[in-house]
């Protein structure tokens, strides 16, 4: 992200819009997987009401997901899965 482009909430309104559309289909939550070692990431989606997600509550889906990314060598460790009830 350019930096003269952030901290003007367009993020966060993207954000609250895709959660307000998910609640709109009746979709109790939503979960996401974002990266540990970039400092803004978790943290933002902290602050908008997301919290990580224990291993043993993945989707089968979600378990798919990640084994996607593992057998094309992505550093595993990097991830982490958050969600936010809706």
């Amino acid at each position: 992200m350019e930096p003269a482009c952030g901290r003007r909430g367009i993020g966060r309104a993207l954000l609250e819009r895709a959660c307000s559309s998910a609640a709109g289909e009746a979709f109790g939550w939503i979960t996401l997987v974002t990266l540990r070692d970039v400092p803004w990431n978790a943290p933002f989606y902290a602050s908008a009401g997301f919290r990580v997600l224990d291993p043993a509550q993945y989707t089968p889906g979600l378990h798919a997901a990640l084994e996607q990314e593992r057998r094309l060598d992505f550093p595993m460790h990097l991830h982490v899965v958050m969600q936010r009830q809706l």
